[in-house]
């Protein structure tokens, strides 16, 4: 029995003029239910790494969560800008230290923001991040750098593994999710890639061990 796929690719062959063939129903490694090329927490964090990189992305990877403060320090001594933003759900973690961030919502007037992240995906370098109101979106959308902590547990091999992981959380389900995937970019004007014309020009991630 053809499914609609099939009866679509069949027209799609007979206006172009060539013969129907069966369709190649062989999943792709990583799109499928079935993932193809299972993957080690190792090699996952290795491939996050690779692929948030070549999205634009800065890596700073801890040795252990106990860095994870020390290493955020020195990162924001470096930087320019001291209106920095952070989500409240970071704010026991983050409230006891000398980082002088405020928690809640981000004003246009913020120039940093600091979140954590619900996931990682592997196979994207992709940050996925839940909305609500420990979490809100503008931290991670309005500040001209966003750095991200993320923790290796949460790094999984690609989007429906992605789902997986979202759905066994406490806060599951969210009001939104954002995939993050670097720095904005637009090339809407006479197609020059513009980056942070919609978002951070930035993106820091901050990678720590569970």
């Amino acid at each position: 029995m053809m499914t609609s796929r099939d009866l679509i690719l069949a027209r799609i062959r007979q206006r172009r003029g060539t013969t129907s063939s069966p369709p190649d129903n062989t999943p792709l490694a990583g799109t499928s239910g079935q993932n193809l090329h299972p993957i080690d927490a190792t090699e996952r964090i290795k491939l996050f790494q690779r692929q948030a990189l070549a999205m634009g992305c800065q890596l700073r990877p801890c040795s252990s969560r106990d860095m994870v403060l020390p290493t955020l320090q020195a990162l924001l001594n470096d930087l320019p800008g001291h209106s920095r933003v952070a989500w409240p759900q970071l704010r026991r973690w983050l409230e006891s230290t000398s980082l002088g961030c405020r928690f809640g919502s981000a004003h246009s007037t913020d120039q940093i923001g600091i979140t954590g992240c619900a996931g990682a995906i592997a196979e994207t370098g992709s940050l996925i991040l839940t909305t609500g109101p420990d979490t809100p979106d503008s931290v991670s959308l309005l500040p001209e750098i966003h750095i991200a902590l993320v923790c290796h547990d949460d790094i999984v091999v690609d989007l429906e593994a992605a789902w997986k992981h979202l759905a066994q959380r406490a806060d599951w389900p969210p009001r939104g999710v954002t995939l993050v995937s670097g720095p904005s970019r637009t090339a809407d004007i006479e197609q020059q890639v513009v980056i942070g014309a919609h978002g951070p020009a930035q993106v820091i991630i901050l990678l720590y061990p569970g």
